[in-house]
């Protein structure tokens, strides 16, 4: 028998024994979940599993077969295929034992910290001396190793009939390809359909890949927004407590408006005069942080105060903010507007589920700030209704994103570049004509705000009316070498204004650090509840002294953590394997020491240890 034949009929028993122990080990995600038996997500998230666990080694096996068609690549292969073994049954031990104390999946942070001194204690995993463990993964190694050998001597005393081999890895290549087309069907049409018992347990799934066809839907066939359902229970354990109220605690309106893409350096006297007049009776916050780098992100952190790494988690549980639901317990009447549809929205499965029939119209303006204007004017035939309830709005308006949309006749700054396309790099280079056509959309949204909050004085509900201004997020132009948003955490991503107007407060300009999850229990206070912050967020109220000691701001693979002069990334998924990195406050990198890098690993897992909290 050759040695390609009998590696491969002996790689065929490798591969399925593999299979098993992984499958074994994998069950831990399940038990982490705990929950019903015998649902359909239980039963669903097997089948993910394996086919996950399946797909991995069978892309193991191709390397080695093809490896090992290479003349003289048998032996290199012979010895590939332990090696991979054993590093996907070692990732996955330490990716399931992060996930079950973390709720999160292994990343840049995990990975480094399995080099540091007490890092294996950190992350919970056993053994946690590291002598130990690199002499357990050794073990496992040779028995890898050992498992592989006598496979191949077996193949060799017991060969297959000729051509059973390649049958055989053609079936069981059919049957992984047959497991992920059904698993992958099977989460398309729950999603779809909105089946949350199914789509919710991918998460559990490292790397899990969704295959969804709701946009295809949206755009080709007959099919409209699905119904979702807003969730009440399932993992987030959010809030902690049931919400309590004082008795007799006024019930003021609230005006919640967000500009999309808000950067902090064009609130000024000169590109938003009419803010700037309202921040002189309010409360302004000059360091203020976003708790994302993009609308998802930092909308989600605003609203929950948590954050936005859950955002999955709570997206898969349709689980809306405790702000609503504390709106609601208090009679209020709620409305939306969005310049941007939120029918098939993010958003509209995480902060407005709760607040769906609360959605405003698609207005039908010529452009996005006609828009925007339109909207405004919603907002008053809102707050204007015959209605003796109060009332709790959310403006969001869009004409400061990207396209930078504004009334042309009203530009107060040129030159202005006509349309925003595809722009270069060049760190430090900002166009002046592209930061123009930025400025001239805050300024018009600007006006728009302006002209609701003058209507709101001249209607006397201003008096009894607090108003909340504040970006989803910032945007850059080049100064760090990212255009837009999304894309890094500098600070013109990061940092927005916030402009907080509460009747009857005399105004103050507030220094220290502020973030976007001090938001909710800010206004959780306003509306009566008496409940600690800790009950239902990772924020404190504006009005409690000192300031935030630091910041933390999320995108989708990793996070940051503004503190003072710095701001330290590190990743929490497959995005981001470097790591901890440390910027200064201009964005520029910063290099750290080994112990040093150890302080910021603690620091982090901390911070991830309060967000698990609302997770388990």
């Amino acid at each position: 028998m050759s040695d390609r034949r009998a590696l491969a009929q002996g790689l065929l028993w490798f591969v399925v024994a593999n299979l098993g122990l992984l499958f074994a080990d994998g069950y831990g995600y399940i038990l982490a979940a705990g929950g019903a038996r015998w649902t359909a997500g239980w039963l669903f998230v097997h089948v993910a599993l394996l086919a996950q666990l399946a797909t991995a080694m069978l892309l193991v096996a191709g390397l080695v077969l093809a490896l090992a068609a290479v003349p003289g690549g048998t032996r290199i292969a012979a010895v590939l295929a332990p090696v991979a073994a054993t590093a996907l049954q070692v990732l996955l031990y330490v990716d399931r034992g992060v996930y079950a104390h973390y709720r999160f999946h292994v990343g840049g942070l995990a990975l480094e910290l399995l080099w540091m001194r007490g890092g294996l204690a950190a992350l919970h995993l056993w053994p946690d001396d590291p002598r130990v463990f690199a002499a357990g993964v050794a073990g496992v190694l040779g028995l890898e190793a050992g498992a592989f050998v006598w496979l191949n001597r077996r193949a060799r005393l017991r060969p297959w009939p000729t051509g059973a081999v390649a049958r055989r890895w053609a079936l069981a290549a059919g049957l992984v390809g047959g497991l992920v087309l059904l698993e992958k069907g099977v989460y398309a049409a729950c999603d779809l359909w909105e089946v949350r018992d199914v789509t919710r347990v991918t998460r559990l799934v490292p790397l899990y890949q969704p295959f969804t066809v709701v946009g295809f839907a949206r755009h080709h066939l007959a099919f409209g927004p699905p119904t979702i359902v807003a969730g009440k229970t399932g993992l987030p354990h959010y809030p902690r407590a049931p919400l309590r109220f004082a008795p007799g605690a006024p019930r003021p309106n609230v005006l919640w408006i967000v500009l999309d893409s808000w950067r902090a350096d064009t609130f000024n006297p000169e590109n938003t005069p009419a803010l700037w007049r309202l921040g002189e009776r309010s409360q302004v916050f000059f360091d203020h942080v976003s708790g994302g780098n993009n609308t998802r992100y930092g909308t989600f952190s605003m609203f929950y105060g948590l954050y936005a790494l859950a955002f999955d988690a709570f997206a898969a549980e349709a689980r809306g903010p405790v702000l609503f639901d504390a709106a609601r317990a208090r009679g209020y009447r709620l409305a939306v507007y969005s310049t941007s549809r939120l029918a098939f929205s993010e958003l509209r499965r995480t902060v407005f589920v709760a607040v769906q029939d609360a959605i405003g119209p698609v207005f039908a303006g010529p452009g996005v700030a006609a828009k925007d204007a339109e909207a405004a004017e919603a907002v008053e035939r809102f707050a204007l209704a015959a209605d003796s309830r109060p009332f709790f709005a959310v403006l969001l308006l869009e004409s400061t994103h990207a396209g930078y949309d504004f009334d042309p006749a009203r530009a107060r700054y040129r030159p202005y570049s006509e349309r925003i396309g595809f722009l270069g790099p060049g760190a430090g280079v900002r166009p002046t004509p592209v930061w123009n056509r930025y400025r001239n959309a805050v300024a018009y949204a600007d006006t728009v705000v302006g002209g609701l909050v003058d209507w709101l004085d001249a209607h006397g509900l201003l008096a009894t009316t607090v108003v909340v201004v504040t970006g989803d997020h910032g945007e850059e132009f080049n100064e760090h070498g990212y255009w837009g948003h999304n894309g890094a955490f500098t600070p013109e991503q990061l940092r927005v204004p916030l402009v907080l107007y509460v009747p009857g407060l005399a105004p103050a300009r507030h220094q220290d650090l502020s973030s976007h999850h001090d938001l909710p229990p800010t206004l959780l206070a306003l509306l009566g509840t008496t409940n600690p912050p800790e009950d239902y967020s990772l924020g404190r109220s504006l009005f409690d002294a000192p300031g935030d000691p630091d910041a933390v701001a999320c995108g989708a693979d990793e996070c940051a953590v503004v503190a003072g002069d710095r701001t330290l990334t590190f990743g929490v998924g497959v995005h981001d394997p470097a790591g901890i990195r440390v910027a200064d406050a201009a964005g520029r990198p910063v290099p750290i020491g080994r112990a040093e890098a150890e302080r910021c690993a603690v620091e982090v897992l901390g911070m991830l240890t309060r967000l698990s909290g609302f997770l388990r």
